[in-house]
């Protein structure tokens, strides 16, 4: 929740004194080394594996085969209400900071409401919860849409 709005304030800081792509390769660096560093640490670790189980299965409960449906429909949605509201955070403002700000508030309001609906929820809820989600996407990319079309 913290890394959008420190990144986005970094290049936002970065790039009044400098350009923007030497912000975003210093960004792209440190990612590198981290991703790096993470795996040195994997390989290293004195891990143990797992016993081994069945690892292929072709025979699934009629709820999972549902779920999996319907998150092939929100993976699809999902890639466009990532980028649309990105792209019109950088279209209407035009920096960096903004748009990691407000990555960093939605992860947040998106933590509470994950955290409340799970306290709340039965395991018998699970398909309806999904199933709203999947309305509030496709609301949500219709409205993201709407937005796009406007004149700037």
């Amino acid at each position: 929740m913290v890394i959008p709005i420190a990144i986005g304030w970094f290049i936002e800081i970065y790039s009044d004194k400098n350009t923007v792509n030497g912000a975003y390769r210093i960004v792209t660096g440190a990612v590198f080394i981290v991703t790096v560093a993470a795996s040195i640490m994997c390989f290293r670790g004195r891990f143990q594996s797992p016993q081994e189980k069945k690892f292929v299965y072709f025979k699934f409960h009629p709820y999972w085969k549902k779920l999996l449906s319907l998150a092939a429909l929100k993976g699809l949605a999902q890639g466009y209400l990532v980028t649309a509201p990105a792209m019109l955070i950088m279209l209407l403002l035009g920096k960096e900071g903004a748009l990691g700000t407000a990555q960093s508030v939605g992860a947040i309001i998106a933590a509470v409401l994950m955290y409340i609906i799970g306290r709340i929820a039965k395991p018998g809820h699970r398909l309806y919860i999904f199933a709203a989600g999947l309305v509030f996407f496709f609301v949500a990319s219709l409205l993201m849409a709407c937005c796009t079309m406007l004149p700037v």
